[in-house]
């Protein structure tokens, strides 16, 4: 590694306050050298702010110019502008201070009212400024959602009275517009901002990631990404602990996922904000293809130690990293300088020395090998692997599919011959003898045929032998005695499993994670973290349950057991069977309802509703158990149960065992013919002796006129099997009573929208105010809503839109509308807190004015017309 090291944090700053005794030029170059390695707290700006607002001008320009790259926020504008303004002869700098202030901060949603409000205040006193100039200052303000939105459009309509009278309506009119639109947005940031103005809450990096989520998901918002970026920097700015990075980390993830370029600069500020971490680099390493500044970084994680091999687990992304930008700098640039060998070389000894069960890092390198041409390089790196694991199946396998595809069959034999020879070793022996067989059926090798021949025989003898209850008592107690190696896979585990998970697959590649202690979501994903990618963390005191996205991931999370998390012991075991598939529950049950009635047959650790973005009718849920018995008594006792809803109405429970294979047969999808141009005198009996030949027929509706009681030219009919459905789609165009059948499948349109009307109000109530509920899971329903929001008062229709995670809630009553507000407006309700706002559903009557109401100042509307 680098020898060079770099001078620490706090013996720099020690050596920059021993200075200030010495020639400024020095203390200025000491600060200036710093500043390329840290970052200065607030505290340090301003003492060294101190030092130099009483010497000319071009020193406190000079320190703004450096301290606004790292800390945009308005409180530093307004203090420049103040030193600024001290200069009678800097009137044009100051104004273009003004602007850059303007801009840069108007998206700090609090703070930025004031720099706007000086601004507004210079530029009205400048001579060579006109009305349309300060007339576009208040449109481009009202455009930007701002804390004190309300008081800039009355200001503007007071603006536009005294300069603009005769065309007061249709300005009004437009600013009304704008006006309107940016506080819609500022009524979906309320609920954050109203918890930082609280003196006494202290936000943490999940309150900011979520804050920056619900910016981001403002699709229709021009300006998110902009106002995103300032939150992230309200959030990130003079934080220099290490729970910050999960802000850096997920805002610059969110910005990958829209293809947003990362600017080198912010991921430089990253790397000097935390230079001893190695996420920082991750990121930029990740975003760069200029040598210089790649060998640059490079050298300063070397010089910080960020590669130390004790912390391998914590840099092993960040080597990967590094790696692949080297390469792709030097194919690109044919650089001579970069050291991708010297790297190669170390990192994949590194990697070796550490058992990362994914081998992410060492694979890479075997990868660049090849990409370089450097096949011996590659081989001999591969050979180190098998001889170091010899007991892991994926390595094997990852060293066989390397020769063939180098189209090197005989080694590739090789390799599964020296493998299969291992089989009493090996943690997944039956993966390998299946590649094995693949490979001989395909090239007919004869060898490896044998030697497949004899080690498959060995196995089935071994897997009958462990069959038997005294050699498993006998194996439990060697295991007791001495446990080394990793767990071998059973031979019928590994026959019916598949390596690779395309589709989610909750039930069968989870793990329960049990702790003496209360767990923490960080702590679990950091230990669980190296085995592969995690969809999903559910924590529940001492409890949580991890899905992964593989296989491999949940298999590697086995191998976790008895590590420990915040100094407890854990246990690790599978989550199989153990989860309930629930429906016909009554409409406006919440899952406490449902919790508090299962939770009698064991402990519940999660229950997840369907998302009814696009299907309102959905109406179905999982309840996750800690075992698979739980789960079966759960079926036994519950099945068939009688619940009631609120309004007495009785449904019949619906239990199974969920079961992904079979997911697809709960529902009428695939399996529902629609039938057309019947006959009207056909009944349903007259159907079921042409349809019931294809299969078992589930149930059939055949839709009759109320009066005449005759069909009225169409019917449905389900069968129990999808493939008799498919089947009976060949009596599309066959006769039945001389008119030809039109048979199709059923395709249901799902439903988008729910509407839930109770006692629709008479049209001449004009006091009828609906309540809007925004930032909804898409998993809540309208029956539930309305069992909330009734606790006010009488409802008269319910309006649910999933899509946009919105619902509008009708009072009958406008006085309990107002009371819904005071009492609901965020509140927690099942887990998700209420955000309200109220809006009149019903126009107020224009007044006989020479101008809208709406557009007049609250301070002239007291007289009547």
């Amino acid at each position: 590694m680098e020898e060079n090291t770099i001078i620490p944090r706090g013996e720099y700053l020690q050596l920059i306050k021993n200075a200030k005794g010495d020639e400024p030029e020095s203390v200025l170059d000491l600060r200036l050298k710093f500043l390329l390695i840290y970052k200065f707290t607030t505290q340090e700006w301003n003492n060294w702010l101190q030092e130099i607002q009483t010497e000319n001008f071009e020193a406190v320009d000079f320190y703004f110019q450096l301290r606004l790259k790292d800390d945009n926020s308005p409180s530093v504008w307004l203090k420049y502008i103040e030193l600024a303004s001290n200069y009678s002869t800097l009137e044009e700098k100051v104004t273009e201070i003004f602007n850059k202030a303007q801009i840069s901060t108007q998206y700090h949603y609090t703070e930025s009212q004031i720099v706007w409000s000086s601004y507004w205040k210079f530029m009205s006193e400048q001579q060579n400024v006109g009305v349309d100039v300060l007339d576009s200052i208040y449109l481009q303000r009202l455009q930007v959602p701002h804390f004190n939105s309300q008081e800039t459009f009355n200001h503007y309509s007071v603006f536009v009275t005294n300069n603009f009278k005769e065309a007061y309506a249709s300005k009004m009119k437009y600013a009304s517009k704008l006006f309107n639109q940016s506080k819609a947005i500022s009524d979906r940031l309320e609920d954050f901002e109203l918890k930082l103005l609280d003196a006494q809450f202290q936000p943490t990096s999940k309150f900011w990631i979520g804050y920056i989520d619900s910016v981001f998901r403002l699709k229709k918002f021009q300006h998110a990404r902009l106002l995103a970026k300032s939150i992230f920097e309200r959030a990130t700015t003079d934080r220099f602990d290490v729970l910050a990075i999960d802000i850096w980390s997920h805002y610059f993830n969110v910005l990958n996922e829209k293809d947003i370029a990362l600017h080198p600069s912010s991921v430089e500020s990253f790397i000097r904000q935390f230079p001893e971490h190695p996420t920082s680099y991750q990121y930029y390493f990740s975003s760069t293809l200029d040598a210089r500044s790649l060998l640059k970084f490079r050298s300063q994680a070397f010089q910080f130690d960020i590669f130390t091999p004790s912390k391998f687990l914590e840099w092993k992304d960040t080597a990967c990293s590094l790696l692949w930008t080297e390469l792709d700098v030097l194919l690109n640039s044919e650089s001579s300088s970069i050291p991708i060998l010297q790297d190669l070389s170390m990192f994949s000894e590194l990697a070796l020395q550490n058992d990362d069960v994914l081998h992410s890092l060492d694979r890479s390198c075997v990868e660049i090998y090849s990409l370089l041409d450097l096949l011996d390089e590659a081989r001999a790196l591969l050979r180190k692997m098998t001889e170091k694991f010899p007991s892991q199946v994926e390595i094997w396998l990852f060293s066989y599919q390397f020769e063939r595809c180098h189209d090197n069959l005989t080694t590739a034999s090789k390799i599964l011959r020296a493998g299969i020879s291992r089989w009493d070793q090996l943690d997944w022996p039956q993966r390998l003898m299946d590649e094995q067989s693949r490979f001989e059926g395909i090239y007919n090798h004869k060898d490896l045929a044998k030697a497949f021949a004899k080690s498959n025989r060995k196995l089935q003898e071994s897997s009958e032998l462990m069959a038997s209850p005294s050699k498993q008592s006998e194996l439990e107690s060697e295991n007791n005695e001495e446990k080394t190696g990793p767990p071998k896979r059973a031979l019928e585990e590994s026959i019916c499993t598949p390596s690779k998970k395309s589709k989610r697959d909750r039930e069968n590649l989870s793990v329960l994670v049990t702790s003496g202690n209360k767990l923490k979501e960080l702590s679990v994903r950091s230990l669980f973290q190296d085995c592969g990618e995690i969809k999903s963390v559910f924590l529940r005191n001492n409890l949580a349950t991890i899905e992964f996205s593989t296989e491999d991931a949940y298999l590697a999370a086995l191998t976790k057991d008895h590590k420990t998390i915040d100094g407890f012991e854990i246990s690790v075991t599978k989550l199989l069977s153990s989860t309930v598939w629930v429906t016909n529950f009554p409409p406006d049950h919440l899952s406490q309802s449902l919790e508090d009635l299962f939770s009698g047959v064991g402990t519940v650790l999660n229950i997840r509703f369907p998302s009814l973005r696009f299907n309102t009718d959905r109406r179905f849920c999982y309840i996750q158990f800690t075992s698979e018995q739980a789960a079966m008594d759960a079926v036994a006792k519950f099945n068939g149960k009688v619940l009631k809803d609120s309004q007495g109405k009785e449904y019949h429970l619906v239990t199974k065992i969920s079961n992904p294979e079979k997911r697809s047969q709960r529902s009428d999808e695939g399996r529902e013919l629609f039938i057309r141009n019947l006959d009207f005198k056909l009944t349903k009996e007259d159907l079921v002796p042409l349809f019931e030949k294809y299969g078992q027929i589930d149930k059939i509706y055949v839709p009759c006129d109320s009066e005449t009681k005759k069909n009225n030219g169409f019917a449905f009919i389900t069968f129990k099997e999808k493939d008799a459905a498919e089947s009976a789609l060949e009596l599309n165009s066959v006769p039945l009573l001389d008119r030809p059948l039109d048979v199709s499948l059923a395709k249901k349109k799902p439903k988008k929208v729910s509407v839930l009307e109770m006692n629709p109000a008479p049209k001449r109530n004009s006091k009828l105010t609906t309540i809007e509920a925004f930032d909804l899971p898409e998993t809540v329903n309208s029956s539930q809503l309305m069992k909330i929001f009734s606790t006010i008062g009488p409802i008269s229709k319910i309006t649910l839109k999933p899509e946009s995670h919105s619902a509008f809630i009708a009072y009958e009553d406008v006085n309990n509308s107002g009371r819904a507000m005071l009492a609901l407006n965020g509140k927690q309700v099942d887990g998700f807190t209420l955000k309200l706002s109220e809006k009149s559903t019903q126009q107020q009557p224009r007044k006989p004015s020479q101008f809208p109401t709406s557009f007049i100042p609250p301070s002239l509307q007291r007289r009547k017309v």
